[in-house]
């Protein structure tokens, strides 16, 4: 997948009335990538016009933010080890949450998800970066900030 495989993906609904949710871990070295990802899709068009949380590790703490906002699809991006079910980029189903690595945040993604269902009428969508298991490090690695840096290019 690049990055207009993604735009399309979402094309039934006007950039503006979407809400980006950056999760990740900056000191886990490559758990980072999916705040890279969304630093970058930030100043890229369309999405430019979009909403954008940064939740980091702490999704639970936004739950007010994601029930108010005007947005009708929030897309949660994170770096996941899959195991062979996500080959770089792809979307995620909700029914494959808990069967993927998203162990760095304190709350269940899928308790978020299920909070914001019960309380909201929005769409919930999961978009994956497939790392290997996330290690301290002081940066993203030199492969995964390649990898983001060429789904916008290509």
């Amino acid at each position: 997948m690049n990055f207009n495989h993604f735009k399309s993906d979402l094309t039934d609904i006007l950039p503006e009335n979407i809400l980006f949710v950056a999760l990740g871990n900056e000191l886990r070295g490559d758990d980072y990538a999916g705040m890279l990802f969304t630093t970058i899709l930030r100043e890229t068009e369309p999405f430019n016009k979009s909403e954008f949380i940064f939740a980091g590790t702490n999704p639970e703490n936004f739950l007010d933010q994601f029930i108010n906002t005007k947005a009708e699809l929030i897309v949660f991006i994170d770096a996941i080890t899959s195991k062979g079910l996500v080959k770089n980029f792809d979307w995620l189903s909700s029914d494959l949450i808990d069967k993927v690595a998203i162990s760095t945040h304190s709350f269940s993604i899928k308790l978020v998800d299920e909070f914001i269902k019960i309380h909201c009428n929005k769409q919930i969508k999961y978009f994956a970066i497939d790392i290997e298991p996330p290690v301290y490090a002081e940066s993203i690695s030199k492969e995964i900030n390649c990898r983001i840096l060429n789904f916008f290019n290509n």
